[in-house]
């Protein structure tokens, strides 16, 4: 998953400037997993980010995606790298604060 970026060059772009869309008022470059560039008319940027995190969580912390992980060939020799990826998922999800 990841939010719409406006960058330069692209019909978004256009369209974002001319309706002022664009958050900074200019692109700037962005981890658009993480953060939005625009506020359009019916969403705000900080509403795309929670919106973005509820999917990721609705994904990797489902049951399903759990059992299958826990299924998979070598899990249990990929036990710490899997804690760790899911350390850092937590705390995208600021489940750790």
């Amino acid at each position: 998953y990841s939010i719409a970026s406006p960058l330069p060059n692209t019909h978004l772009y256009k369209v974002a400037k001319e309706k002022e869309w664009i958050k900074t008022g200019e692109f700037i470059p962005n981890d658009n997993i993480r953060d939005a560039l625009l506020d359009l008319p019916y969403i705000k940027a900080e509403r795309l980010k929670v919106i973005i995190r509820k999917c990721y969580a609705r994904q990797y912390l489902s049951l399903r995606f759990v059992i299958r992980q826990i299924l998979t060939p070598h899990f249990f020799k990929r036990f710490i790298f899997k804690l760790r990826a899911l350390a850092k998922l937590l705390r995208y999800l600021n489940f750790s604060h």
